[in-house]
C-alpha cells in the first residue's frame, strides 16, 4: 500500500540505513521505493535521481558524524576533547559502517554543502587544537594525524584486524598519549 506523505528526509534517512546495512552500492531507487512503500517513479517527486540521492546520503553521513563529534567534545577542551572526539569518531564508524565508508572514499568537497559540512569539522578540531597551544600549521597537522589514527583504528577493527583482547579505546588513547606527549616535547623544545 502507498505510503503518504514521503519527503525527500525520508527518502534520505531510508537510502541512509540501507547504506549502513549493505554499502553505498547497494542503494537503488527501486529498493528505497519499496521499503517506502512507494512506487519508483514516486521518488522523482523529490530528488533527481540515483546520483543525486548519494550525494545527499554522504551529505547526511557527514552530518552524522559531525553532530557525534560535537556531542563528544561539548565541556571538554585540549587534549581530553580531542581524545573524546577520536573516540567518537571511532564509535560512529562502528555503529554506521556504510555511512563512514560514504564519507571516507565519496568526494565529499565536490559541492559547496558538502564543503561546508566538512569545514565545519575541520574547524571545531582546529579550534581545540589551538586550545593545546598550536598554531594553524601544526593544528593542521594535528587534525591529519588524529583523523588518520581513528581512521586506521576504525578500518582495522572493522575488518577484525585486531586479534589481542585488550580494548581498540585503550590503545587508541594510549597512541593519542604519545601524540600529545610529542606536542608538548616539540612545543617545549620551540620555547627553548
Amino acid at each position: 500500500m502507498p505510503r503518504a506523505g514521503v519527503d525527500t528526509e525520508m527518502i534520505v534517512k531510508a537510502a541512509a540505513k540501507l547504506v549502513d546495512e549493505k554499502g553505498i552500492e547497494a542503494i537503488t531507487l527501486k529498493e528505497i521505493s519499496e521499503r517506502l512503500g512507494i512506487r519508483s517513479p514516486s521518488l522523482y517527486n523529490h530528488i533527481g535521481g540515483l546520483p543525486e540521492l548519494k550525494e545527499k546520503v554522504s551529505h547526511y553521513a557527514m552530518e552524522q558524524l559531525k553532530d557525534c563529534l560535537v556531542r563528544a567534545v561539548m565541556g571538554r577542551g585540549g587534549i581530553d576533547a580531542l581524545k573524546e572526539m577520536g573516540k567518537s569518531y571511532i564509535q560512529f564508524a562502528r555503529e554506521h559502517t556504510g555511512l563512514y565508508e560514504t564519507i571516507q572514499w565519496m568526494n565529499i568537497a565536490a559541492d559547496a554543502p558538502a564543503g561546508s559540512l566538512f569545514s565545519e569539522v575541520v574547524q571545531l578540531v582546529y579550534d581545540i587544537a589551538a586550545t593545546v597551544g598550536a598554531d594553524e600549521l601544526e593544528a593542521s597537522h594535528i587534525i591529519r594525524i588524529v583523523r588518520s589514527m581513528a581512521h586506521g583504528f576504525a578500518s582495522v577493527e572493522s575488518h577484525r584486524g585486531f586479534s589481542h583482547p585488550s580494548s581498540v579505546e585503550s590503545s587508541y588513547e594510549y597512541a593519542l598519549d604519545m601524540l600529545f606527549l610529542g606536542i608538548k616535547t616539540r612545543q617545549g623544545q620551540n620555547t627553548d
